[in-house]
């Protein structure tokens, strides 16, 4: 079950390096600050939960609220 969890932070890393590729910005930031967000939520629900579909089910939420934030603060320096 554990590679529903892996597939998934797959499937985060390539959605926030093509997101940064759309934003033309750095790649590798937003891949590695998507990547920790979802594996850091992964593993403290599923710590305290204890249930692996649950777990991938907030890291997926904690993953798009953390896109969404970045994308955000980059439309914001745009507009500034």
């Amino acid at each position: 079950m554990f590679i529903v969890a892996k597939i998934t932070g797959i499937v985060v890393l390539m959605w926030f390096y093509f997101t940064a590729k759309q934003y033309k910005q750095p790649k590798l930031k937003w891949t590695i600050v998507g990547l920790l967000g979802y594996w850091l939520s992964w593993v403290i629900v599923f710590l305290i939960i204890g249930d692996i579909f649950s777990a991938t089910g907030v890291g997926l939420g904690v993953a798009y609220l953390t896109r969404k934030k970045l994308i955000s603060n980059f439309e914001k320096t745009i507009i500034a």
